[in-house]
């Protein structure tokens, strides 16, 4: 009987926590399988085996009583603390290090100061001097990072000290979301002119791509999509003017260049760190977006708003100068990959460039829409959000936000007349209304809230013959939905969950919803940046009667994968399981 193929996702695993162990021998023997299968791991065997050569170099100048008076002696002379005592232990290693250590200095006053020693191999004292670099002119703070103490060198090895923080990696299912946020904190906190420019910036090697687009298999096999493509392949060409102008125009910041869910830390409060900043280079704003997209899906859209309400850009700016950053930085990370996402990434680049010129043209700054083409009733539904609440200090779907959920609905469902269910009304519903469903259930407690939405939809001829408007609480109008829609033998093809986001109000809803949801429907959860909504995600996205389908901005999209209205008791729902475990 044949044996089945080896896991390598297993063998993976086994090899890192041989690594973290300083099983050396064993590691490398794993690695250099994962080569012979593919695998890019050379770099790391040769790493390993430089590390396994000089154990007895290691064992010399760490861990010993002699290594303590040099973290003594450090921190006295660098950091100007009275020292008294210092009490070590060995750390788990990581992949570019060569060793660590915790180490608790006892300082005469009667702190106690806890700090990561991370060792390196002197041949990567170039990376270190890099990080270091980034520390001594930019506040750790902004980066999320721990604080830095500066670094040492022993024979051969070189450390670095750090802060130490009590935290553990990120959950891999917020990776995603985590990383955008941080990229926009950093493009939000970067100084207006920057602060030193590194050699090794990755825009130079982009704007190089673009004359070699033509060339590249995903654009030159296009088959029947060969006319389309080449238009935005000669739109893109043309304005590598303005792209590398645009470039020099936007202010820079620090990205990270290796920023994944084992570099994205979170301490028991719930505070986030990164760390590992060995690779960072200043790059334009919009660089770092998005960095693992799937073809399948929507591409996601960056929050200019929020962006610019925390900094300027510079004069003449406009909304697709930033969408033309991140649409140059999802095009090179297509290419990189094969994927054929590079497709949609290089039509929304052409796109942004057109309306940039567009915009740049007519002398029009800042995010009004050009009205020299006529736009079709979504662009001027993305391009003017009408403000609907009558309070100013209530969430809403912005431009932007309501242009990825359009894009999903689209991608993931079917396109036929649609029943729509919804909390909280306002711009989704217009946009829904512009869908041209059926049916749109919409619930607010707000009553003035449907005339200003008919205003709204009378003034820009959107047909609203769909909708269903119902005024008062979702807890009060989900149970009679409900119960006439089961009478009718109905179900909904989407329930968009964006009404109030408190407990118990999150729960209530989904209860009502998943009723409501066919097989194969989509649930679209708002607002998982609040506490309440991202511990209801949290649990459903670990339950099987729903597949995580993407998220956008703070929104959520999951496709339900049964015609059950009913979920299993405590016991064999995975996420309470999981916290039980824990506690």
């Amino acid at each position: 009987m044949p044996t089945a193929p080896p896991n390598r996702s297993a063998i993976e695993k086994t090899a890192r926590e041989l690594v973290y162990a300083g099983r050396w021998a064993d590691a490398i023997s794993l690695y250099e399988e994962l080569s012979r299968t593919g695998r890019n791991f050379g770099w790391l065997v040769e790493r390993l085996k430089w590390r396994q050569s000089r154990e007895a170099e290691y064992r010399r100048d760490f861990g010993n009583e002699a290594h303590r008076r040099h973290v003594e002696d450090h921190f006295r002379e660098v950091q100007s603390l009275d020292v008294e005592g210092i009490d070590s232990a060995p750390a788990k290693v990581g992949f570019i290090s060569v060793g660590a250590f915790v180490h608790t200095l006892n300082i005469r006053d009667g702190r106690a100061l806890r700090v990561y020693e991370k060792i390196f191999a002197l041949p990567d004292a170039a990376k270190v001097a890099h990080e270091s670099q980034l520390f001594t002119h930019y506040p750790a703070e902004v980066l999320n990072a721990p604080a830095f103490f500066g670094t040492r060198t022993s024979g051969e090895f070189i450390s670095a000290y750090y802060a130490f923080i009590d935290a553990v990696p990120i959950m891999a299912s917020e990776n995603d979301t985590l990383q955008r946020q941080l990229i926009q904190r950093f493009w939000a906190l970067s100084p207006v002119d920057e602060i030193f420019a590194p050699e090794d910036s990755l825009y130079p090697v982009v704007l190089e791509l673009i004359d070699k687009l033509e060339t590249i298999s995903i654009f030159r096999d296009a088959g029947q999509d060969a006319a389309r493509i080449q238009k935005h392949l000669e739109l893109v060409r043309d304005s590598k003017e303005l792209i590398a102008s645009t470039i020099a125009r936007m202010p820079k910041f620090p990205f990270h260049r290796d920023l994944h869910a084992d570099n994205i830390l979170r301490d028991k409060s719930g505070k986030v760190f990164v760390i590992d900043w060995e690779k960072w280079s200043f790059e334009p704003i919009g660089f770092g977006w998005a960095p693992e997209l799937s073809v399948e899906y929507a591409l996601p859209m960056p929050d200019f708003r929020a962006l610019l309400q925390a900094r300027p850009l510079f004069e003449g700016f406009n909304i697709y100068h930033l969408l033309m950053m991140s649409s140059l930085w999802g095009l090179r990370n297509a290419i990189a990959k094969r994927s054929q996402s590079g497709v949609a990434w290089l039509e929304r680049l052409a796109e942004c460039c057109e309306r940039a010129a567009m915009l740049e043209s007519q002398r029009e700054i800042g995010l009004e829409i050009a009205e020299r083409a006529p736009l079709d009733k979504f662009e001027v539904l993305f391009s003017d959000v009408p403000k609907l609440y009558a309070r100013d200090n209530l969430r809403a779907f912005d431009g932007p936000a309501l242009r990825a959920l359009k894009d999903v609905v689209e991608t993931a469902l079917d396109r036929k007349a649609w029943r729509i269910a919804e909390t909280g009304a306002g711009s989704t519903t217009i946009l829904f209304l512009l869908m041209q469903p059926n049916h749109v259930h919409s619930i607010s407690s707000e009553m003035s809230m449907r005339d200003r939405i008919l205003a709204y939809c009378d003034a820009n001829a959107v047909p609203a013959n769909a909708l269903d408007f119902r005024h008062d609480r979702s807890e009060l109008v989900l149970p009679d939905l409900a119960a006439l829609l089961r009478k009718e033998q109905r179900k909904v093809d989407i329930a968009l969950m964006g009404g109030l986001h408190g407990w118990p109000t999150v729960f209530v809803e989904f209860c009502y919803f998943n009723a409501m949801l066919r097989n194969g429907g989509l649930l679209v959860v708002d607002g998982v940046d609040i506490y309440s909504v991202a511990e209801f995600t949290r649990w459903l996205s670990l339950q099987p009667e729903y597949e995580f389908v993407k998220q956008v901005g703070q929104t959520m999209f999951y496709r339900k994968m049964v015609s059950s209205i009913h979920f299993k008791d405590f016991a064999d729902q995975p996420y309470i399981v999981q916290q039980m475990g824990e506690a």
